[in-house]
């Protein structure tokens, strides 16, 4: 005959089971959470501590040349130890950017500590107009450059210029020289911003001074790298049928490439794209939209 288990011992049992549950949860849970948590940091940017109060730093950068015809601005912003030599750096930023209205966030810290940098922060920034949307930035004992520039010369003469009054701390190059396809973009885009090529209404025909508009194109591609390839795009507004744009513009990229052989662009160099009115740059619903979706583009590659 089986003994029979009293009800206490049948409690005690049931209970110690359940004690053991909530531990193996508790310890599978806290495992899962941790791993899960891990997975989370691994997959977060890191994040970077503010600077120590005691430590000075510095930005200057331009606003650069403005399409509005508005003022350009030089921004001067940071924290320094005294007002000597805030004031250093905000007179070099006004020396280097002539006629550019100066936006003043500097703060003097008193205990911030007395850097190499500082004394040498005015030379610094008087060799920012050197670059294409130059920056720089001073923080602890490290200096940030960075814009871009057509010379490999002229990158190394500007860090090496940064390098020599940094003292015992890091001079972080972030400049960028620019490919031959870049700077003849610029050209291109400097030209077409300025010059309109235009056709006679709903043709293919270059009006009189559209072509002299071209030639005068071409005068500039022919001093750039004859390796250098052009994508020639014609666009339409919304008017008339999607085929029928699609046909005007790629007709008038044509026209716009046989000026161009004729003045002797390689026709190799070049290739066509008509694109109808698929890519607006303005709304069409407006006569002015209208006018800046009738356009020519070229890109350089």
């Amino acid at each position: 005959m089986r003994p029979v288990r009293s009800q206490s011992t049948l409690t005690v049992i049931l209970g110690a089971a359940a004690t053991l549950l909530v531990i193996l949860t508790f310890v599978c849970v806290s495992n899962h959470g941790a791993a899960v948590a891990a997975a989370l940091t691994e997959s977060q940017p890191p994040r970077y501590l503010p600077l120590e109060p005691t430590e000075p730093s510095c930005d200057v950068y331009p606003s650069g040349p403005r399409n509005d015809g508005a003022t350009p601005i030089v921004y001067v912003s940071g924290a320094f130890p005294d007002d000597a030599s805030r004031a250093r750096i905000i007179e070099a930023a006004q020396r280097a950017f002539p006629g550019a209205a100066l936006k003043d966030a500097t703060t003097i810290v008193v205990s911030a500590k007395n850097r190499p940098w500082l004394s040498h922060m005015p030379a610094f920034v008087e060799q920012l107009p050197k670059l294409r949307e130059p920056a720089i930035h001073a923080f602890g004992e490290n200096v940030r450059v960075s814009g871009s520039t057509d010379a490999e010369a002229q990158r190394t003469a500007v860090v090496a210029a940064i390098r020599s009054g940094v003292g015992p701390g890091e001079v972080i190059d972030a400049i960028s020289v620019r490919t031959k396809a870049e700077q003849a973009q610029t050209a291109v885009n400097t030209f077409l911003e300025s010059h309109v090529i235009e056709f006679e209404s709903g043709s293919n025909q270059l009006t009189d001074n559209g072509r002299t508009t071209v030639l005068a194109f071409a005068r500039i591609l022919l001093k750039e790298d004859a390796s250098l390839r052009l994508e020639i795009d014609g666009h339409t507004d919304n008017s008339g049928t999607v085929l029928g744009n699609r046909k005007l513009s790629g007709d008038r990229a044509s026209a716009v490439k046989d000026v161009l052989v004729e003045a002797g662009i390689a026709d190799y160099r070049m290739t066509t794209h008509g694109y109808g009115s698929e890519r607006p740059l303005a709304d069409n619903g407006t006569d002015e939209g209208k006018k800046k979706n009738r356009r020519i583009e070229i890109h350089v590659r």
